[in-house]
């Protein structure tokens, strides 16, 4: 298996970091190259499945939580049959203390380490794949998860913004243009 591993942080509780960053509901927001071809039902949990639709080649590719153990660690797993192709992506939001300038004006604020590792499990062809490309055209897990998790932060980042642009809890109603009583 190729893998390779990012890391940065983010000024966000790993509670807050993970329940954002688990739920593939929030993927087209972080995770590159994927929106959701089929809606995973209820709440994140191991063994929860779902469909991405891939970016670039418009394949839909079965997907599921092979790990949830909130608030600090989660896998999500191709699930293709062999011989193909699996990709395997772990998160581990890790609690840190954030140097003084990011804390608030006579805060200890605790923030996260977002480390995420690509793990590339390639069926026989894959191998072959692999081996036969030429390097500068072989893919990086390492670069890939290193913008994975920039990626991540800057999303959580937005939604914990104050005036985030973000629709307000109640809608107003459709029919007559003001909120419903």
């Amino acid at each position: 298996m190729r893998e390779g591993t990012g890391e940065t942080t983010v000024a966000a509780p790993p509670e807050v970091a993970f329940a954002y960053l688990a739920d593939p509901r929030n993927a087209r927001q972080w995770f590159a190259g994927a929106a959701l071809a089929e809606q995973p039902e209820g709440a994140p949990h191991a063994g929860m499945r779902w469909r991405f639709v891939q970016a670039r080649s418009k394949r839909v590719v079965p997907v599921g939580m092979e790990i949830y153990e909130p608030p600090s660690h989660f896998v999500w797993r191709t699930a293709l049959r062999w011989p193909r192709t699996n990709l395997r992506w772990e998160m581990r939001c890790e609690p840190i203390a954030l140097p003084p300038p990011l804390q608030g004006e006579g805060q200890r604020m605790n923030g996260t380490r977002l480390r995420m590792t690509i793990g590339i499990e390639p069926g026989p062809m894959g191998w072959l794949a692999l081996w036969l490309a030429k390097p500068a055209f072989r893919p990086d897990p390492a670069m890939q998860a290193q913008r994975a998790v920039e990626r991540a932060r800057d999303a959580l980042e937005e939604r914990l913004k104050p005036d985030s642009g973000r629709p307000p809890a109640h809608k107003p109603s459709e029919k007559r243009g003001r909120r419903k009583r």
